[in-house]
């Protein structure tokens, strides 16, 4: 302990093989300060976990540092009588996953940075390999510096210039810094990443300035959002793309490539998005929801499905209602 902070470590190499998935949920449940469901769908003796909190009993902040193979955070209706309302910040350093909440989903990646509100209903899904920081920030805290801030469930943190090129670099560096400060100075590292975080929201809610970026972003999204509607037509390709806007299809390249992607990438994952999200709310035969989101069958929906979530469609099924198969009609994969 150092004077008003406790260090709490977790590591599921302590425990026998049959007993690293059961222990992990059991002592995480208690050392969470919110109520939720944890969900794993692989056997228990192949998941792996390790985890580093460090809390300050005075302000309720805290900085955990995960490690850890997939697995589904759900948080109800039911657990948010718990009254815990603090914000989360999570930055994925590596790994993939997916946020429901509301009926969407948004796709998690690796380098990213997310804000999440946990006073409302959300799962958060993770698959492989995950590095994970979530830094508890007190809802009062961004709330006096933020009043218009508006509730959303998740909201992603721009790490391309700015504030958020600092926050993450500065998180990037804090997970060693953090353990091996002076007990005098683990304070100030707090209060650093809050200020941080609050300039990042600030520049979000305040830049309305027009610039070239902001158009090209602008322009960017306008595509994503025409890709959205079509994704559903298995036909749908560049080309059409390319011919909505006006533009010629290296333009187009270009547009994703500049960006460190590319439009079938993009395409791919709001086709799994889309069946995320089915798979999530609906009771229909795999083979029929593979044509619904846009794939040629059932052969292709299953494998680029694993490729991408890292579980098989009917496993991802069961993550989310944790019954029966019997809830989708008996196709085979």
């Amino acid at each position: 302990m150092k004077n008003n902070f406790q260090l709490i470590t977790l590591d599921t190499e302590q425990w026998e093989p049959e007993q690293k998935w059961l222990n992990w949920r059991h002592e995480l449940g208690t050392k969470l300060p919110y109520q939720c469901d944890l969900v794993h769908a692989g056997a228990p003796e192949d998941f792996k976990g390790m985890m580093q909190t460090l809390v300050n009993l005075e302000t309720r902040e805290a900085f955990t540092h995960l490690q850890y193979s997939g697995n589904q955070l759900r948080r109800t209706q039911e657990h948010l009588k718990d009254g815990f309302r603090d914000y989360l910040l999570a930055f994925v350093r590596h790994g993939q996953g997916s946020f429901q909440s509301g009926g969407e989903v948004h796709w998690l990646k690796s380098d990213t940075i997310y804000l999440i509100d946990t006073a409302l209903p959300f799962s958060k899904d993770m698959y492989g390999n995950c590095q994970i920081v979530f830094v508890r920030i007190p809802r009062q805290r961004l709330q006096l510096s933020i009043p218009e801030l508006k509730s959303t469930a998740l909201r992603s943190v721009s790490c391309a210039s700015g504030p958020g090129m600092l926050l993450r670099n500065y998180l990037l560096m804090l997970p060693q810094a953090m353990y091996r400060t002076a007990a005098e100075a683990t304070q100030f590292l707090f209060c650093s990443l809050n200020e941080l975080v609050i300039a990042c929201l600030i520049d979000a809610v305040s830049d309305s300035s027009p610039n070239p970026a902001h158009f090209e972003d602008n322009n960017y999204n306008q595509k994503l959002s025409f890709m959205r509607r079509n994704c559903v037509n298995s036909e749908f390709s560049i080309a059409h793309l390319a011919e909505h806007f006006g533009v010629s299809k290296s333009t187009v390249f270009n547009t994703f490539q500049e960006r460190g992607t590319t439009f079938t990438r993009e395409l791919r994952t709001l086709r799994i998005q889309l069946a995320c999200n089915k798979l999530g709310h609906h009771r229909q035969s795999l083979t029929e929801l593979a044509y619904e989101c846009g794939f040629n069958g059932l052969s292709q929906f299953s494998r680029v499905f694993k490729a991408e979530m890292g579980m098989s469609p009917r496993q991802y099924h069961r993550l989310q209602f944790e019954l029966a198969d019997e809830r989708l009609e008996p196709d085979s994969e």
